[in-house]
């Protein structure tokens, strides 16, 4: 009798060690399963963040002077008739539908129509838009100036175009066909960078 009690109280013991093993193997797995889980989470936020980042890189670009330049989407190039209103994604819009005639080029001081200078950004044009609160008569003969030594574009033509803008949050915003470009002065050589980047390369290439 006491051989058997022997026998069974060490087979319990060998059972109580099993279940412990189990339970610590368990343990561990449930363990690893969790720190797994852990690194793909991390993995995947580290995924979405590269994601995001290289769809706000592929919204600007860094101009070779270190200047950040804004690429807008495309909202069309529908011809509508002169003088109705026209609504854009984008304020200042850089691309969208335009009157049926593009505004002529130069420096205005009355502000020239939305739906017009779209039109010659269409054909390759520059557009300066500027806010002069105080000092328009300084500013304005420096944009005549830099205006007349552009050089010009493909049709023999300066294709620059500067005028007033009404709600403009910077100072100045240059704008081509689909990129925009903010300065807080008026500085001649980034119009002029600008202006050779951009110059003649609109969706419709024309005078």
């Amino acid at each position: 009798m006491a051989e058997r009690a022997s026998t069974s109280a060490e087979s319990r013991l060998v059972r109580r060690r099993e279940i412990r093993r189990r339970r610590q193997i368990a343990s561990r797995r449930a363990r690893w399963r969790r720190r797994a889980m852990v690194g793909i989470g991390v993995v995947v936020v580290g995924l979405i963040a590269a994601l995001l980042a290289v769809l706000i890189v592929s919204d600007s670009s860094e101009s070779p002077s270190g200047n950040i330049r804004l690429r807008l989407d495309d909202e069309g190039r529908e011809h509508v008739a002169a003088g109705s209103p026209i609504t854009y994604e984008n304020i200042p819009p850089a691309s969208g539908p335009h009157y049926l005639v593009p505004a002529p080029y130069g420096v205005y001081r009355d502000e020239a129509a939305e739906g017009a200078w779209v039109h010659s950004l269409e054909h390759g044009a520059i557009v300066l838009l500027y806010r002069c609160d105080v000092d328009c008569n300084e500013v304005v003969p420096t944009m005549e100036t830099i205006y007349r030594t552009l050089p010009v574009g493909a049709f023999g033509e300066v294709k620059f175009l500067a005028t007033p803008y009404r709600g403009l949050v910077p100072k100045y915003m240059l704008v081509a066909w689909r990129w925009q470009e903010q300065m807080e002065y008026l500085d001649d050589h980034r119009i002029r960078l600008f202006y050779a980047d951009y110059v003649d390369r609109g969706p419709e290439t024309a005078p």
